[in-house]
């Protein structure tokens, strides 16, 4: 019966190997017990036939015996096939890097109880392996096996819409897998015409609410510099431009929730300065042509000194080549022909 139960329990692929052994250890269990009724009945009618005695214990420890490896034997069948089961639906693992580290995508894996088992055995393998560092993806579906992980030494290192990111570092001690996202890339587009004067917008919206300042914004993910300050331009302001050069670059810290910010400001040139120019609506109050005087930081040592590169040029050269893994890579460097 214990076997039995034990089957009830398994997955589809492992019910029918786990079946016939099911059904051999109770074939055997049912024969041992008639030999064992026949011999008691022979013991009964010969007093003296002490090796019938004999056959019948030995016939019930032997009975008993089967049927007990048998349901051993189906117990650890099971076990391994449910958990090596549960690694497969549960894991897809990339080949190992060359610092000997994996990532793996989780899968639907059932409960969580389910996927608690398969994440320990799949550790303990890892391990075994000789794998240091694992990158573990969690759909953001299966957030459920989130805890999970965490418990079992994984640390978040972000994520997005799509699936959260933790690692674990498995060699133990002070881990050298790189942190979270600890930085933002920003631009600020400076763009003048013919006149001298700059292209600003009054945010609809924030603390530069009411103030004339650059159209600015966050690069998004794999989009160069360049192409983001020449976005940002055409959604803040309606107007298309192209980027020309990097005029200064500024790193400062504590912004939201703690992240620094790389700052890059690129002169743009606009392809027709005669266009008409709309704000965006929800986010930008006004644009236009203004005097550099009326840009609210004008008035700064560091903003002066940019404003006066954008208007003799001079600024630095940017140019994208392919870079790893298909995509692009930015290069920034002097304009100068000069070298030091």
């Amino acid at each position: 019966m214990v076997a039995v139960a034990v089957a009830l329990r398994t997955p589809s692929a492992g019910k029918a190997a786990t079946s016939k052994h099911c059904i051999a250890g109770t074939i055997l269990g049912e024969m041992l017990h008639r030999l064992t009724r026949a011999c008691s009945r022979a013991a009964r009618v010969s007093q003296h036939c002490q090796p019938a005695a004999v056959l019948v214990r030995a016939a019930r420890r032997s009975s008993r015996s089967a049927i007990a490896a048998s349901s051993c034997s189906v117990v650890v069948a099971v076990a391994a096939a449910t958990t090596a089961a549960a690694c497969d639906a549960a894991f897809d693992e990339s080949p190992r890097d060359a610092y000997g580290g994996i990532t793996v995508v989780v899968g639907e894996a059932g409960p969580p109880e389910v996927f608690e088992g398969a994440l320990t055995a799949s550790l303990d393998r890892w391990r075994r392996d000789g794998v240091r560092g694992v990158w573990l993806e969690v759909p953001a579906a299966l957030v459920k096996y989130l805890p999970a992980a965490l418990e079992r030494g994984f640390t978040l290192r972000g994520g997005d819409a799509t699936h959260v990111l933790c690692c674990a570092w498995l060699p133990g001690g002070e881990s050298p897998l790189p942190p979270g996202p600890t930085h933002q890339v920003g631009v600020g587009a400076v763009v003048t015409d013919r006149a001298g004067r700059l292209l600003l917008v009054q945010e609809a919206v924030g603390p530069a609410q009411g103030r004339w300042k650059l159209p600015t914004g966050l690069c998004e993910s794999n989009e160069d510099i360049g192409a983001a300050a020449a976005r940002e331009v055409r959604e803040e302001t309606g107007l298309d431009v192209r980027p020309a050069e990097v005029l200064a670059v500024r790193h400062s810290h504590g912004f939201h929730r703690g992240v620094s910010d790389v700052f890059f400001c690129v002169r743009c040139e606009a392809i027709d300065e005669g266009a008409a120019l709309t704000p965006q609506a929800g986010e930008i109050a006004r644009v236009a042509w203004r005097p550099v005087s009326d840009a609210h930081d004008a008035a700064t040592p560091a903003w002066q000194r940019i404003y006066q590169i954008a208007a003799r040029g001079g600024g630095l050269r940017v140019d994208t080549y392919p870079g790893r893994r298909g995509a692009t890579a930015t290069c920034i460097y002097s304009s100068s022909d000069s070298v030091v």
